[in-house]
């Protein structure tokens, strides 16, 4: 009979115990609940940007702009991305609550490697895919190279995408004096001659078969070149870089 009595105390413990953990959890899902309710019901009354220039400012800030006042309830920042992402400037972009009534967007901007001229005149940037972006409607400080034909041609798609191509191997392998020394991309029938001011390099045209890898040795060659020979310090030189390997100097003053 003590055998007995014990084992039924020990089972009403147990339910004891059980009922306690299914009260406490349905308390957690009301008060879960309850925020998640009063979340959705704030309004937002602040926007932040991160990662904006100049170039896409103004219209990312017309689009977030438009979350104000908005309940987060209603508020789809799905939509507000996609919307972020017809911007011509912006490349990718992050949309997320950092508040209860804040919303960020960080943004990452297409990079302008180069200017080229229309045929009406005005100056356009190309991004790292070789493609136009439109006017800015904001001045940036952006200083980059221009790259034009010889023959004063009309670039095509296939001339703007290799130069894009060329500039941004540059860019990742040239030390920045070099790099920031580039003014002009002169594209011939046969070469493509970069204009700096600390001379001319000339190089071959780069094909479908020129590796990214057989760029980026071209330029780490050049940079070694101008360590060792103090190209940097001022000195001017216009350099043959169509050789594997080899630099070849065509003048030097």
């Amino acid at each position: 009979m003590k055998q007995r009595g014990s084992s039924e105390t020990a089972t009403s413990g147990e339910r004891k115990r059980s009922s306690g953990v299914v009260v406490s959890l349905l308390v957690l899902v009301f008060v879960a609940f309850a925020g998640v309710h009063w979340q959705q019901r704030q309004v937002v009354t602040q926007v932040n940007l991160a990662g904006v220039t100049g170039l896409s400012v103004m219209p990312v800030r017309v689009v977030m702009d438009s979350c104000v006042n908005q309940r987060r309830g209603k508020l789809d920042l799905a939509e507000v991305r996609d919307k972020l992402l017809q911007i011509p400037f912006v490349k990718a972009v992050h949309v997320y609550y950092d508040g209860i009534r804040s919303v960020k967007a960080e943004v990452e901007e297409r990079n302008p490697l180069a200017h080229i001229v229309l045929p009406d005149g005005s100056i356009r940037y190309v991004d790292e895919a070789g493609s136009i972006l439109p006017s800015a409607t904001v001045r940036t400080a952006h200083d980059v190279p221009l790259v034009r034909r010889a023959d004063h041609g009309q670039l095509t798609v296939e001339q703007r995408k290799m130069a894009s191509r060329l500039l941004s191997s540059a860019m990742q392998n040239l030390s920045t004096t070099l790099y920031e020394a580039i003014s002009e991309v002169l594209i011939t029938g046969q070469s493509i001659e970069v204009i700096t001011q600390l001379g001319s390099w000339k190089l071959g045209l780069p094909t479908s078969q020129t590796t990214n890898n057989m760029l980026a040795a071209t330029f780490k060659n050049l940079t070694l070149f101008a360590d060792r020979t103090g190209l940097r310090c001022g000195h001017c030189a216009d350099l043959d870089l169509r050789w594997t390997k080899h630099i070849v100097v065509r003048d030097r003053g």
